[in-house]
């Protein structure tokens, strides 16, 4: 049986960021990749933290020093 729960406008809304692309066409990691002088992972976490909404990263291991540094 499945459950249908409404979620009011104002209730936080859970952003999961699927960040595990090398970019390899595109010359370095998606994550990375800057647009207007910061890159698009930057811009993405700054909405998140206006909304206060949750946030849940995957990325490559390799990036998450890289990651944690923003």
């Amino acid at each position: 049986m499945l459950s249908v729960i409404r979620l009011d406008s104002a209730m936080l809304h859970p952003v999961l960021l699927l960040g595990a692309g090398h970019g390899r066409r595109m010359g370095g990691p998606k994550l990375f990749t800057e647009f207007k002088g910061r890159t698009f992972t930057e811009r993405i976490l700054a909405r998140c933290a206006e909304s206060a909404s949750p946030v849940t990263l995957t990325v490559d291991p390799a990036y998450r020093a890289r990651l944690e540094a923003l």
